[in-house]
Formats: C-alpha cells, sequence, structure tokens
C-alpha cells in the first residue's frame, strides 16, 4: 500500500531579492516515481535541497511521515529514511570503491568490517543488476561506474525509503542512462519512493508515475495520468516561450567546401594523465562550413582529443594544420589569435572563475574591452556594452552582477555561446555543448551552431547523444578502444550503425 511520505505546503526560498521557489506544494509516495521537470535556472535543484535539509526554507512547511519537521538537516534525512544521489559525485578520486562507500557509512555512523560490507554490496549489486569492482580506483571509472557507486552509497543505508535523484543521466551515455532508468524502476518495485529530476521528456514519459513541473521557481503543472499526458503538454508547462517547436531549428545549411580544409590532423596520438594512449594515429579534417561529430562512449578520448586541439595537451604524435599552416607546437594564446574556441566538457570547472560575474567573464572574451585613458578597464562603459550587446538578449544571459558560480548549467552555457558569437570562431571545439541543458537552452545551442557553420566556421561536436550527431553532424567520426573510424556521411549513418561501432570497432 503506498504511504504519504514527504509533504511540502507553501514552500518558498528566497536567495537576497531572488525568489529560488515560491509556494511549493507537492507530495512523495512510497513505490511511485515522482519527476520534477523544468528548464535550468527553474528552481528543481534548489527544491530537492530543500527537502533533503541542504537549505532552510524561508517559509513554508515540510511534512514527513505526516509529521511537520520544525529544524531540517541532511541528518534529520538520514535519521527519517530519506537519500540523495547528488548531480555531482561526492568521491574521492584516489581511493578505491569500497573505500569511497566505507567513508560515505561512517559519515552517517554505519561501521562494518570490510569482510561484512563486500558482502552486503554484493547483495545489492545482484538483486539490481549493478556491475562494479570494488577494488578499483575511482580515478580508473567511467560516469556510468560513479553513478553506480553513489547508488550503493544510498541503498547500503537500511532505512533509507525516500531516494532523490539529482539529473542522475546528464552526464551518461544513452546506454548508460537506460540502465539506470531500468534501476529506478526496479527501486519503486521494491518499494522505496523515487524523486527524479530531469528536463529529459521521453525519459519522464518513460518512468514517472507523477509529474510536477516548475518555471520561475513555480508549479506550473502537475500530471497524475502520466500514461495519457503528451510531450508537448510538459514542454509547454516547461518553457517560457510557448511558441516553441521541435522543428525551430533549421537544417537549411549551406554545403562545406570538399576541396579545402580547415583543420587537417594526422597521425594524432594523445595519452591521458595516467599514460595510457587513449586515441592511436588518428587521421581527420574539417572543412568550413561543417560539423564534423564526433561518437562513442565515454571516456573513449573525446577530452583528451579536445585538449590537445585547443593546446591543453601536449599530444605524443601527430600534425595539426590549419588553413595548410603547421600549428601543432602554437600556445593557445596563438590559437585563439587564429580563431580556435573551445566549450569544454566541464564548464563550472575548466572556465568559470569564483567570485567573478557574468560582467566579467564576457569581458574577458572581448577583443573591443573599453579602457580608460590610462588603459585601465573602463566598468562603467562595458556594463553599458554589456546591457546593449545583442547577443546578450538573443540568448536571454542573465544581469551582468550576478555571480557566474552561482548559475545554473543552462546559464553558464548561454554567457559561453554569448562569447562563442562574440569571438566568431573559425574552429569551434565544442565538447557536450548541451549535456545537462533544458529543451530551450539545447534548441538556443543548435541554433547558434548551425548559424556559426553557415558563416565558415569549422566545428568539431562531441557527443553521446546520437540522436543529436544525427541531427547536427555532416560527417561523423567513431571513437573505440583508441582508434577512430570514419568520417561517414550523417546522412547515410543511423543511430544503430554508430552504435556498432562504439561498442564492436571495425568487427561490427
Amino acid at each position: 500500500m503506498e504511504h504519504l511520505l514527504i509533504e511540502t505546503k507553501d514552500l518558498s526560498i528566497q536567495f537576497k531579492n531572488f525568489v529560488a521557489n515560491n509556494k511549493i506544494n507537492i507530495r512523495i509516495y512510497s513505490g511511485r516515481i515522482h519527476a520534477i521537470a523544468g528548464e535550468n535556472g527553474a528552481g528543481k535543484s534548489t527544491l530537492m535541497k530543500l527537502l533533503y535539509g541542504v537549505y532552510q526554507a524561508t517559509e513554508g512547511e515540510i511534512y514527513i511521515d505526516g509529521e511537520r519537521v520544525k529544524t531540517h538537516s541532511p541528518s534529520v534525512s538520514a535519521e527519517k529514511g530519506i537519500g540523495m544521489v547528488f548531480q555531482d559525485f561526492r568521491l574521492i578520486r584516489s581511493f578505491t570503491v569500497l573505500e569511497n562507500i566505507y567513508l560515505s557509512l561512517k559519515e552517517y555512523g554505519k561501521i562494518f568490517h570490510k569482510k561484512e560490507l563486500k558482502g552486503k554490496i554484493k547483495v545489492l549489486c545482484e538483486k539490481y543488476g549493478i556491475n562494479v569492482d570494488l577494488d578499483k580506483y575511482v580515478y580508473q571509472l567511467d560516469l556510468g561506474e560513479c553513478q553506480q557507486i553513489e547508488i550503493l552509497k544510498v541503498l547500503l543505508r537500511e532505512n533509507n525509503r525516500l531516494l532523490i535523484f539529482d539529473e542522475p543521466t546528464s552526464a551518461l551515455s544513452p546506454s548508460e542512462a537506460e540502465r539506470l532508468l531500468d534501476l529506478l524502476v526496479q527501486l519503486k518495485e521494491s518499494g522505496y519512493g523515487i524523486i527524479i529530476i530531469t528536463h529529459k521528456i521521453q525519459e519522464i514519459l518513460k518512468v514517472a508515475d507523477e509529474i510536477t513541473v516548475l518555471k520561475k521557481g513555480k508549479v506550473s503543472a502537475y500530471f497524475s495520468d502520466t500514461k495519457n499526458v503528451t510531450e508537448k503538454e510538459i514542454v509547454s508547462a516547461m518553457i517560457e516561450n510557448d511558441s516553441f517547436t521541435e522543428d525551430t531549428v533549421s537544417n537549411d545549411r549551406k554545403e562545406f567546401d570538399s576541396f579545402f580544409s580547415r583543420i587537417m590532423v594526422k597521425q594524432w596520438t594523445i595519452k591521458n594523465e595516467y599514460g595510457r594512449e587513449v586515441i592511436k594515429n588518428a587521421y581527420f579534417d574539417i572543412r568550413p562550413h561543417e560539423i564534423l561529430g564526433v561518437a562513442g562512449i565515454s571516456g573513449s578520448g573525446q577530452k583528451e582529443l579536445a585538449e590537445s586541439l585547443i593546446g591543453l595537451r601536449k599530444q605524443k604524435t601527430g600534425e595539426l594544420y590549419f588553413d595548410n599552416v603547421s600549428k601543432e607546437n602554437c600556445s593557445i594564446k596563438k590559437r585563439k589569435e587564429d580563431g580556435f574556441f573551445w566549450i569544454p566538457e566541464e564548464p563550472k570547472k575548466d572556465i568559470v572563475f569564483r567570485g567573478m560575474t557574468l560582467l566579467e567573464h564576457v569581458e574577458m572574451f572581448n577583443e573591443k574591452i573599453p579602457t580608460t585613458k590610462y588603459g585601465n578597464i573602463d566598468w562603467e562603459k562595458a556594463e553599458e556594452d554589456y546591457e546593449h550587446n545583442p547577443y546578450i538578449e538573443q540568448f536571454r544571459v542573465q544581469e551582468g552582477s550576478k555571480e557566474v558560480a552561482s548559475l545554473s548549467g543552462g546559464n553558464i552555457q548561454r554567457m559561453i555561446l554569448t562569447r562563442a558569437a562574440m569571438a566568431n570562431p573559425k574552429f569551434l571545439i565544442a565538447s557536450y555543448p548541451s549535456r545537462g541543458l533544458d529543451i530551450s537552452t539545447v534548441n538556443m545551442v543548435h541554433k547558434e551552431f548551425i548559424r556559426l557553420r553557415n558563416s565558415g566556421c569549422a566545428i568539431l561536436f562531441i557527443s553521446e547523444d546520437l540522436d543529436e550527431l544525427l541531427h547536427m553532424s555532416d560527417r561523423i567520426v567513431v571513437l573505440y578502444d583508441g582508434k577512430m573510424y570514419g568520417p561517414f556521411f550523417a546522412k547515410e549513418m543511423t543511430y544503430e550503425r554508430i552504435g556498432k561501432y562504439m561498442l564492436q570497432g571495425a568487427s561490427r
């Protein structure tokens, strides 16, 4: 029988003048999956941190098992049987899987002998089809395996009844995401109450029993009958612009110049930080007016490829030509001057500076930054330029005074798009540019990439979303076991054929 685990009444939280959650009313039951949907910045993660006790509500009430919680905290949640798998993994890379699990349990007062703990983990792994090597170090794992460790950590707290998953598939490959969704259904059938935060509509429709949609911090819709709700209804409740359609991104493309290579890479071999060759003797080129998609299972050398092309990582062997001029030994600064631009895999980690505002991050890439007669930055003029920058309005970037480190992934990506548009690059390296983004922001990313492509930019587009690669790419290469296969014309490829190369290479 379903049991009401947690309920909120008019729950609100305010940060200075910003209301992140406004009078949220929600009920979560055992044996059901409740999806929380919404655009980036809609207040989803904030609401979950309120439920888990990371944040304290400004107004409103939280009830657990019908009893009002007066002072909430993660330790209270642990006592009441609430576990949370955060979007950012809480793992120590230099420790083994077993050591990480042991430490997490010790934090909550659970002490096990090694043999006993291994036995408990084995039982859970067999029950839910989880496959992890307890003796591996975390740095040796892919993202899907790290996700499984986080899930094991909450399942081993035996009193847990409600599990909160914050964007659990945002960094996973399609096959990893599929396995995770199957696991959530298994957990539901075991009696757990499940909350899943996601903006991926297909995932919601596949597993959710109930759906709550947030827009600008408020509940904009609630669906109790998920069998009859349509994707369009959910999207309409999520996004600000109701005129949005899936066909917004135009497929009208200028033909790329098949006789001239903007980028030419020969015999490219790269090592990862542990000395293993992740890409061996790769050869490819990218033409002006072309998007070259890069497919591959997570950890197949995508990160190392991007870093080597922008100049952050030295290749072991190989040649790099830009407009027929050798560039493999050029500095990052020189590549930037030539028109190279990089959108990293983890923007918040790689190019966001704590304590700096949106204005400062945008101006950092402004070739025409205003200065005073003494050579200092004229911040008053820079602020005025920011307010009148057409890209700021086009990409709906927030006011320049906001600190970037506090923003959601979608709002950070909007800022990066602004910088890319201002730079007007000749060669764009984009690593998972739509990962973790909501529908309207993904659409915005795609439109800008098509615009850049049509203006003559050569784009390297790395993604694990095969539908996205097939939709956006002119040609596609596939990484598998250190080798690069292709390039293949995207219009001649299928989801299944790419998948076979990703899993089997040439032995398809």
